[in-house]
């Protein structure tokens, strides 16, 4: 009898389901797809805290010429680094589902003035001013709304972020906007702008493809009401080879920001001036749910977290238990019947961002059996429950079981399990995420694209696909094979083992630099548009990334990769046209060229002699060519 195995999480982080395929084994790979589901993001305060520092760095974050000697930087008060140890405690919104942080917004106060940061981390090369930052805010004393526009007018790497806006290195516009969210420009930037905004940016600094800004706004200027509350907005506008520009925004629904004006000024977003830790307004305790406390395993092979399925008789089929551990930091224990979890599941790929469909729920799929199951042992406080977890079996029977079988259903599933309790306060209610192992010798992995729940728009809607290939280069260099043999052992001597308990030690930063990685980024086409620079440009809304991690087995000369079923519209920027309401499937191709091995004694070579390491490399280029070939004729 043949039983189908289905990897549900990799490193204790579900959750995934994948046929096990027969292996070819070159590589160990990684399919990435996680995330949190934002449900609660309308009714949750959001509390800029107060700039304490770092013990013998108190304060604010500096990154500008604060005693204006000339002398920049002076270390380590004045520090034009992003990552300014002095940011630590910031409130933080970020953007980016199912895949690494794309971008994030970061605020503290202190008693005079407000310290904000936008640090965009997914940024293709495109022209410097379709890179734009609107920032508007309620002004003091009920005198109305203002906002100002900033752009980038170089992608020069920048080496510091000196007063840039006096550089000329920083654009901005100001203006004053009425209650309908009329603009209407002003002659210049308000005095405190020009003399205490401080306004800097990076450019693909500290890293390529990225940008950032951050600015400081008095206390003074702003409407801080009888609550200490606040009200600000920002849109940031990402621009890409195409004409078109994709945002991030908050407050996350309002609407974007157009040629007819800016959002409605009633609409954006409340802010409230922590006075710290213990600032009732702040709550900072609750229950939470990591990515790595969702996990499963089987009765069929006792391997953990893989899912089974048997589509063929006799019974019993394999029984997969699901889990979930939340932590409880309530104050009090979570008593039984406390807390329940509901387990759902959805095809990989990208899907709507949840604030852009009427109900995100039925983006995922309920799993029988798995919805509001209730925790049956007390959950102390300040743990994280572990063998008192939350706890149900699945045995995968129709309709499911047909649809994996018939392909309806994608062998790799995304699973989100969401949080829910009466009079608990939730620090983060839900979370998604898989990662699924698998050997083969090349990887074409099929993805789904899906703008089902979207509303609106042409009969069929473009999305745009932007490609990072992080330690995939086309000749790899001998020190990142040396780096790579140290972390997962030399070629030959890797093991699936060894490389899952190498990755549970590094951090996200670490795999990034040294572990192969392919991520793919997808934004739809919302229908609106922009004109920048005289050009109307469609404003792009961001979906849910993918990709995965590489563990090459043996030694690897380079890489090839491509994605198929989508337009090249530009290097590692692809389009597709996916029908309304519907879904269309694209398939990344990665290929690892090994070095051929040297082999001793063979014929050709003459009696106990090795065949030359230049015929060896000749014969490599010649594969990597190839494969190449055969790649371009695939995609015309």
């Amino acid at each position: 009898m043949t039983r189908n195995r289905v990897v549900a999480s990799f490193l204790g982080i579900p959750v995934s389901i994948r046929q096990r395929l027969a292996a070819l084994s070159v590589f160990a790979i990684l399919l990435v797809c996680m995330g949190v589901l934002p449900l609660q993001l309308g009714a949750q305060t959001y509390c800029i805290p107060p700039a304490v520092g770092v013990p013998a760095l108190p304060g604010p974050p500096i990154w500008w010429d604060q005693n204006k000697n000339g002398m920049f930087p002076e270390l380590p008060k004045e520090n034009d680094q992003l990552n300014d140890p002095r940011w630590q405690g910031a409130l933080g919104l970020t953007y980016g589902t199912g895949g690494p942080e794309q971008a994030a917004f970061k605020a503290l106060h202190d008693s005079t003035n407000l310290y904000l940061s936008w640090y965009i981390e997914v940024a293709p090369n495109a022209t410097p001013t379709s890179n734009i930052l609107y920032f508007g805010f309620q002004k003091s004393g009920g005198a109305g709304a203002a906002a100002f526009r900033l752009n980038l007018t170089t992608l020069t790497a920048t080496t510091d972020n000196a007063d840039q806006t006096n550089g000329g290195l920083l654009a901005s516009q100001y203006f004053l906007v009425d209650a309908a969210g009329i603009p209407a420009a002003q002659g210049g930037p308000p005095t405190w702008f020009s003399t205490s905004a401080f306004a800097s940016m990076w450019v693909n600094s500290p890293v390529a493809n990225t940008w950032a800004i951050q600015m400081v706004v008095p206390l003074s200027v702003l409407n801080v009401d009888a609550s200490s509350n606040i009200v600000l907005w920002y849109e940031i506008l990402n621009g890409t080879p195409s004409a078109a520009v994709w945002d991030y925004k908050w407050p996350l629904t309002i609407a974007d920001v157009s040629d007819s004006g800016f959002p409605i000024p009633m609409n954006w977003g409340t802010f409230h001036i922590s006075s710290g830790a213990a600032d009732p307004a702040c709550p900072n305790t609750g229950v939470s749910l990591a990515q790595s406390n969702i996990q499963s395993t089987n009765n069929f092979d006792n391997q953990p977290n893989v899912i089974a399925y048997g589509p063929l008789p006799p019974p019993p089929q394999p029984v997969n238990t699901f889990w979930a551990m939340p932590t409880n930091n309530t104050g009090s224990p979570l008593l039984p019947g406390a807390i329940q979890a509901t387990f759902r599941i959805a095809n990989w790929g990208s899907k709507p961002d949840w604030n852009d469909v009427t109900d995100p729920k039925t983006l995922w799929t309920p799993i029988p059996g798995g919805s509001n199951i209730a925790n049956t042992l007390t959950i102390p406080n300040n743990t994280t429950a572990t063998s008192n977890n939350i706890t149900f079996p699945w045995t995968v029977e129709d309709p499911f079981l047909s649809e994996f079988t018939s392909g309806v259903r994608s062998k790799h599933q995304c699973i989100l399990v969401e949080l829910s309790g009466g009079g608990l306060v939730f620090l983060n209610k839900s979370v998604w995420n898989n990662f699924d192992l698998e050997l083969a010798s090349e990887i074409n992995s099929s993805a789904e694209i899906s703008v089902v729940g979207l509303t609106g728009g042409k009969p069929k809607r473009d999305v745009y696909l932007y490609v990072q290939a992080l330690n995939m280069p086309s000749a790899v260099q001998t020190l990142w094979k040396d780096l790579f043999a140290k972390l997962f052992g030399p070629p030959g001597q890797r093991s699936v083992e060894r490389a899952r308990a190498t990755l549970s030690r590094m951090s996200v930063s670490e795999i990034e630099g040294a572990v192969p990685v392919y991520r793919v980024f997808v934004f739809n086409d919302s229908g609106n548009k922009i004109t920048i620079g005289g050009v109307s440009s469609p404003v792009l809304h961001p979906q849910s990334a993918f990709g995965f991690y590489a563990i090459p087995h043996g030694d690897v000369f380079g890489w090839i990769q491509s994605i198929e079923g989508a337009t090249q519209i530009a290097p590692n920027f692809y389009k597709i046209a996916v029908p309304k309401d519907g879904v269309a499937t694209v398939t990344a191709h990665v290929n690892a060229i090994e070095v051929p091995p040297i082999i001793h004694n063979c014929n050709l070579c003459g009696k106990g002699k090795s065949p030359a390491t230049p015929f060896a490399s000749f014969f490599g280029l010649i594969v990597v060519g190839l494969v190449a070939y055969r790649r371009s004729k695939r995609n015309t």
